[in-house]
């Protein structure tokens, strides 16, 4: 059973729940499983339960085998010592916290239901209209959902481009470059985007770009100041530190390393790559503003594919060398993804503003058309809630327009697909 199940069945307490106990024998009681933790670190958090007389409040760390907190580091990583519950599937070896406690577990391979749920959807309820509605209502609705996302998305850039005065470099600089990270760590770019902003770093040379958006993220510290246990100085590092000190005094105060989400996700999503990779395309491209409203789909692979140096090929940080080569540059769906949540809103919010908006959302529903669908979390629920699989973009932002807006909000009374069949 994939870790994630494991997760989802802890969070809706899909388990059997008479009698419960540590595999010590103690008295087990929920009272609550805590907040899901994507990111690094526990994966629930603020839990609380009484353990014997004793009530706990902390983190819940789960796991298919209890063996996997060595083989994850977590008896290395402080961030797990306020754990106060190891939920396993079946455990394998008894885990015993720094100062020599038993941490107390819980095992729940014998309080499964029959069928256990084989996919996890965290926070999502099944629709109303589940397998009940017309499937030709729904294929009928997907050009106005697209169109909608896309009215929506133009609509809250136009409204960030009056709080940036109408300066439309600031307003292609922090979109394209927070539409180039995952959820997950966009609120942290787009503090970068304030810590570095589009005016400072295109006055100074191209060349430092990399180093000044490193440095300005607190991913790039005077080499003096680095834990040589963890991150080995090498010559690429130094030199880009020398850039940073040349330029130090025309640059704000960089943010701390901690804003920037880095466990739990894949190494190809590492901020420093990302960052290195965004500093190369803005060095052949130019500034954002200059070249990204007139950007076209079929042209986007080549202007977009630019790589980073040579480093980044067996680097996903300074000083932390990679066990196998990797690329340095965006793949073609992370320019596919970057081009449907940055680029093309960018564009019709451009036209938008210069009275042309049908024009812009004809030319960007051609264009999500002619991308391949996103599949995520959201757009898999709604395959599992009876819609048809989306083949393109245009159908996967529709879904997830559908979604987000409408099924969730719960405005069935306005939607086209409502009353839905019966019989």
């Amino acid at each position: 059973m994939r870790e994630a199940v494991l997760h989802y069945i802890w969070q809706k307490q899909l388990f059997n729940h008479s009698n419960l106990q540590t595999t010590a024998g103690q008295s087990l009681q929920i009272y609550k499983p805590g907040a899901y933790n994507p990111y690094s670190g526990p994966d629930f958090q603020h839990a609380q339960v009484s353990i014997g007389n004793l009530q706990w409040f902390g983190h819940i760390e789960i796991h298919a085998k209890s063996s996997e907190w060595f083989h994850h580091k977590h008896h290395q990583d402080s961030a797990y010592q306020n754990t106060i519950l190891h939920v396993v599937l079946n455990e394998d070896k008894p885990i015993f916290l720094a100062d020599g406690s038993l941490l107390p577990t819980l095992v729940l391979a014998d309080r499964l239901p029959p069928q256990p749920p084989i996919k996890a959807y965290f926070g999502m309820q099944a629709l109303v209209c589940r397998h009940q509605f017309s499937q030709e209502k729904a294929k009928a609705l997907l050009p106005s959902l697209a169109e909608e996302r896309l009215i929506n998305k133009s609509g809250m850039l136009l409204l960030r481009l009056q709080e940036l005065n109408f300066d439309w470099g600031k307003l292609a600089y922090e979109t394209l470059l927070v539409a180039l990270f995952t959820p997950h760590n966009r609120e942290a770019a787009q503090l970068l985007t304030d810590s570095i902003p589009a005016k400072t770093l295109y006055q100074l040379p191209a060349l430092a770009w990399e180093a000044l958006l490193l440095f300005g993220a607190g991913l790039l510290t005077a080499p003096t100041e680095t834990d040589a246990k963890e991150v080995a100085i090498d010559a690429y590092h130094t030199s880009l530190w020398e850039q940073v000190q040349y330029y130090q005094g025309r640059v704000g105060y960089p943010l701390p390393a901690s804003v920037w989400k880095t466990g739990k996700i894949r190494p190809a999503q590492s901020p420093a790559l990302k960052l290195a990779i965004f500093a190369s395309i803005l060095e052949a491209e130019g500034p954002v503003h200059e070249w990204v409203f007139s950007l076209k789909r079929s042209t986007a692979e080549k202007q977009l594919q630019h790589k980073a140096h040579s480093y980044w090929s067996d680097h996903y940080a300074l000083g932390k060398e990679s066990t196998k080569a990797h690329a340095n540059y965006l793949s073609k769906d992370a320019i596919n993804l970057l081009f449907i949540n940055g680029i093309l809103p960018l564009q019709v919010a451009w036209l938008r503003f210069q009275g042309k908006e049908a024009e812009a959302i004809a030319l960007a529903l051609e264009a999500l058309a002619s991308l391949p669908a996103e599949k995520n979390v959201i757009t898999r629920f709604m395959q599992d809630e009876g819609h048809e699989a989306p083949k393109t973009a245009l159908h996967s932002q529709a879904l997830i327009q559908l979604y987000k807006e409408h099924c969730m909000p719960v405005r069935c009374s306005s939607c086209s697909l409502y009353p839905i069949r019966r019989g």
